[in-house]
């Protein structure tokens, strides 16, 4: 009867060590997916790159965007800088 009595009572216990084991190893993921989640090598992206257009065109030209992506963004640099063509210019 003692056997019983006792692994009865022990449930809560393993209960109590099996959700503080989960949440201790979710804490950890968690924390390590915030460090390193949304890093590149290349660093932080500057705020105003996306606003010059000469940035732009370099950008175009080492190929970290489409020809597509370059018209889109520097549409939205006229709509921003007050000029409203949607056309890139031309060299």
């Amino acid at each position: 009867m003692v056997d019983g009595a006792v692994g009865y009572a022990s449930w809560p216990i393993w209960a109590v060590l099996i959700v503080g084991t989960v949440a201790f190893w979710a804490v950890i993921f968690l924390a390590v997916r915030a460090l390193f989640v949304g890093r590149d090598a290349s660093g932080p992206p500057d705020p105003d790159d996306s606003r010059d257009p000469e940035a732009l065109r370099e950008r175009l030209a080492r190929g970290e965007i489409t020809v597509e992506e370059y018209v889109h963004l520097y549409a939205q640099t006229d709509t921003v800088a007050g000029r409203h063509s949607s056309r890139p210019p031309h060299r």
